[in-house]
C-alpha cells in the first residue's frame, strides 16, 4: 500500500474491524511503500502531474510496464521516474531477455520435433543447473514473504535466472551434434524445457502474459505454479501454441 494510506489501514480499519467483531479477518503483516515520484514531485491528478495507465499501455505491454516499474519500487525510500520515460516507449532488460531466451528455446524445440525428450545421462553441469533452479526459487519465495518483501530484489533475481539459463543454452548448443554425447544431449534438452517451466512460474507475478504463454506452450494447464522441488515435463510432451477462443 502507499505511505499516505498507512493510517487508514493500520489504525482506522483495524479499529472498525475490532468494533464489528471481525478482528479475525485482519492481516498479520502489511507491506508499505514510500512514494514513487514523477520528475521528483508527487503524482497529483489535481495538478495534472500524472501519467495515466492507458497512455503507457498504448505504447508498451503490461508485462514490460510492470517489470520496469518494479525496478523503481519505492521500498524504504522515495524513488522517481522521469516524465519522458513514463510517457515514452519503455524497454526493460527482463522483458527483452525473456523474449530472446524464449525464441532460442522455440528454435531448439523445432529442431527436435517440438517434443520434450526424457532425460538420459547427467553431467555435473546438469546437476548444478537443476540445483540452481531450486535454489533461485527458494530465494524468490523468500523475498516475497510479507515480513521481508522486496520487489526490487525479486526482479533482480529473475534477471540472474534468465541470464544463467541463456548461458546454459549457449553452452549446450555447442555440444549438440556430438554422437558420443547423445544421452547427455537428451538430458540437456529435457532440462531446458524444465527451465521454461520454472521461468513461467517465477515471472508470473510480473509478466503474466509471457508466463501464461510459455506455460500453455509447454502443454500445462491452469496458471503457472511453483514447485518446492521442480519436476521434469513428461517425455513425449508436445510443445505448441494453441488458438485462443
Amino acid at each position: 500500500m502507499g505511505l499516505d494510506n498507512m493510517y487508514y489501514y493500520t489504525v482506522v480499519l483495524p479499529a472498525v474491524a475490532i468494533l464489528l467483531g471481525d478482528d479475525k479477518l485482519l492481516p498479520d503483516t502489511m507491506v508499505t511503500n514510500q512514494f514513487l515520484h514523477l520528475d521528483a514531485a508527487k503524482f497529483s491528478t489535481s495538478r495534472r502531474h500524472a501519467v495515466w495507465a492507458d497512455e503507457s499501455l498504448a505504447l508498451n505491454s503490461a508485462d514490460t510496464v510492470r517489470a520496469a516499474l518494479l525496478r523503481e519500487a519505492p521500498e524504504g525510500r522515495v524513488t522517481s521516474i522521469s516524465d519522458e520515460r513514463a510517457r515514452g516507449r519503455i524497454t526493460d532488460q527482463l522483458a527483452v531477455a525473456v523474449e530472446e531466451w524464449q525464441a532460442g528455446l522455440e528454435k531448439l524445440a523445432a529442431s527436435i520435433g517440438n517434443v520434450v525428450p526424457g532425460t538420459g545421462a547427467w553431467t555435473p553441469t546438469h546437476r548444478e543447473v537443476y540445483r540452481f533452479l531450486n535454489s533461485v526459487t527458494e530465494q524468490a519465495d523468500g523475498v516475497l514473504l510479507p515480513g521481508a518483501f522486496n520487489g526490487r530484489a525479486y526482479v533482480r533475481l529473475l534477471d540472474t535466472l534468465v541470464e544463467r539459463l541463456r548461458e546454459f543454452a549457449a553452452a549446450d548448443a555447442a555440444m549438440r551434434g556430438d554422437a558420443d554425447q547423445a544421452e547427455e544431449t537428451r538430458t540437456s534438452e529435457a532440462l531446458q524445457f524444465l527451465c521454461a517451466k520454472v521461468v513461467a512460474a517465477l515471472v508470473w507475478p510480473i509478466m503474466s502474459a509471457a508466463a501464461a504463454g510459455i506455460w500453455s506452450w509447454l502443454g500445462l494447464s491452469g496458471v503457472p505454479v511453483r514447485e518446492v522441488s521442480w519436476s521434469f515435463l513428461p517425455g513425449g510432451t508436445r510443445c505448441e501454441y494453441h488458438d485462443q477462443d
